[in-house]
């Protein structure tokens, strides 16, 4: 083989190469441009979860105000209860207690947002609620969580 069959082949492997960095490069874009718009979709979707845990807590906000002795009454302490709506609860139906379960998504979605609900006295004997709202969902194989947490006190 003379000169020009090795130039032939240098050029063939210099074009390989090149192909070859170049399908690198592209791949590595891609990739990037995929976890951005996988990105971008958790970033909405955990917007939206946090607006659904801030309607809920500010839901539990509004029972009390409406009647703290009703909603009081209505609830046992430290149990959990699926808010799927956002209804009165006060002075019925009163939901009861559990975690929320398949089917109870807030509807049209795919969150399930549920209350943890405290009755406690303070030192110095103030009644209060402290109410814990999360919202949760599915991402891929993850369950992501949003919470909104508030403290109420009988000022009745």
């Amino acid at each position: 083989m003379g000169k020009s069959g090795f130039k032939k082949g240098q050029i063939l492997l210099e074009t390989l190469i090149a192909f070859s960095i170049a399908v690198v490069v592209l791949i590595a874009v891609m990739n990037l441009a995929t976890r951005s718009v996988n990105n971008s979709g958790v970033s909405d979707r955990t917007s939206e979860a946090t607006s659904y845990a801030d309607q809920g807590i500010n839901w539990v906000k509004s029972q009390v105000v409406l009647s703290w002795s009703d909603f009081n009454d209505s609830f046992t302490s430290g149990s959990h209860y699926c808010l799927q709506t956002l209804s009165n609860w006060t002075p019925s139906p009163t939901p009861a207690a559990g975690s929320c379960g398949t089917g109870q998504e807030i509807s049209g979605t795919q969150f399930f947002r549920e209350a943890v609900l405290f009755k406690l006295t303070d030192s110095n004997l103030r009644n209060y609620i402290e109410a814990t709202v999360t919202v949760t969902w599915t991402e891929g194989m993850n369950t992501k969580t949003v919470s909104r947490y508030g403290v109420y006190y009988n000022n009745t």
